[in-house]
């Protein structure tokens, strides 16, 4: 099955907010066994959303639309399908009951058409059969639409399929691994690959061939520097191995602001193994928090690797975990130097036996800086880990 995705709103056309649903969206429909075809962004408007309707009905049997079922005036999707159809919009009593604040509007289901309680906000999810079409209505909140589309996609009789094999690798640029690749694979088993390159990594998407055999030999050239599958992103893989081995941890960060320990704490049941952490975005709280020495950030500044190893001790030795990681850095975009670069970032971590750092200089947006930082510094972690497991093994 191949389904388009038709994106509404005023926000999201003019740039004003940031599009993910296609992504977000898609990633299901993958699940699923459905093919998006295309996508298509489109403002509030009724002839625009009727011409969208037009274009994508034509291509696939499944059209899903997002955005504009909210209560306010400018959200006049549901209006406007049900028009498109000639359907009568009717209040459905118990849609109505189950809304904290009696919204009428959002208790209104188009005739036939069956409707899907939202379990993160009022507006709910909708599914119209019209002839050889399957038209859902999914609220345009990447949240709300991510939590109704897999139970009307099980109303419809999809069931999830095991997706094909994504193996992720970090600390490994594509075009190196694209060519060691090429020593292993045919052409043709090259060509059946996606490289999807973040600043989590490199992820090798398996879409055609043997896949258990191509992942095999993937394993072979690559593992150095493969951490996961799938789902398993750098925090969860690096939280399983704290928890597994009974491992404590704590955190110190300067230029990322948090964004590692947000990273740790997102992943559920991490409280068996973070016990807390502090951004010591200041020198001062450097000293004062993290006992890092006044000498040390006069003589070799914030952004160095003197600051950075006592960061990590000094959070694992104030938390008395097995580890403590730091990151400090120059996220930009002002703020660099000849010999301190934007993007420079040291990043240390602290364990029973000793305390080391790393200097790497990232490019990209000051996001960009941020989230490459924290991920290389759990990478860090993970690595050392193993490393431990290696030598006492």
């Amino acid at each position: 099955m191949e389904a388009s995705l038709l994106v509404i709103g005023d926000e999201v056309v003019s740039g004003l907010v940031k599009e993910i649903n296609i992504t977000l969206l898609s990633r299901i429909l993958e699940k699923y066994g459905i093919k998006v075809r295309m996508g298509l962004c489109v403002r509030d408007h009724p002839d625009e959303i009727k011409k969208g309707l037009d274009v994508l009905m034509k291509q696939t049997e499944l059209v899903i639309l997002t955005g504009g079922l909210g209560p306010t005036p400018d959200d006049i999707t549901l209006k406007t399908v049900s028009e498109y159809f000639n359907l009568s919009l009717v209040e459905s009593p118990e849609l109505l009951s189950s809304l904290p604040c009696k919204l009428r509007t959002q208790a209104m289901v188009p005739e036939g058409a069956e409707y899907f309680k939202n379990p993160y906000g009022t507006a709910p999810g909708f599914l119209i059969e019209k002839e050889k079409n399957r038209i859902i209505l999914l609220p345009g909140v990447p949240s709300e639409a991510e939590a109704i589309l897999p139970e009307i996609l099980e109303y419809m009789g999809l069931k999830e399929e095991k997706i094909k094999v994504v193996i992720r690798t970090f600390e490994i640029p594509e075009v190196r691994i694209l060519e060691v690749l090429s020593a292993v694979l045919s052409p043709q088993e090259i060509k059946g690959l996606s490289f999807l390159p973040g600043n989590d990594g490199v992820r090798i998407w398996i879409k055609e061939g043997d896949v258990e055999d191509i992942r095999e030999r993937i394993y072979d050239v690559l593992e150095d520097y493969i951490y996961g599958e799938g789902d398993e992103t750098l925090e969860k893989v690096v939280g399983r191995m704290l928890k597994e081995r009974g491992f404590t941890l704590a955190c110190a960060e300067s230029c990322t602001g948090g964004l590692l320990m947000d990273l740790i704490t997102n992943v559920p049941g991490s409280s068996e193994y973070f016990m807390g952490g502090i951004v010591s975005y200041s020198n001062e709280s450097k000293i004062r928090e993290l006992g890092v020495r006044r000498e040390s950030l006069e003589k070799h500044g914030a952004v160095s690797e003197a600051v950075a190893k006592e960061m990590a001790q000094g959070v694992r030795e104030l938390y008395g975990t097995d580890f403590g990681l730091s990151t400090t850095g120059i996220a930009g975009p002002t703020g660099g130097t000849g010999e301190k670069p934007v993007g420079l970032v040291w990043m240390g971590i602290s364990a029973r036996d000793g305390t080391r750092a790393q200097r790497r200089v990232f490019k990209g947006k000051r996001r960009d800086v941020k989230e490459k930082a924290v991920y290389f510094v759990l990478n860090m972690l993970r690595k050392y880990i193993l490393d431990l497991e290696r030598t006492s093994g």
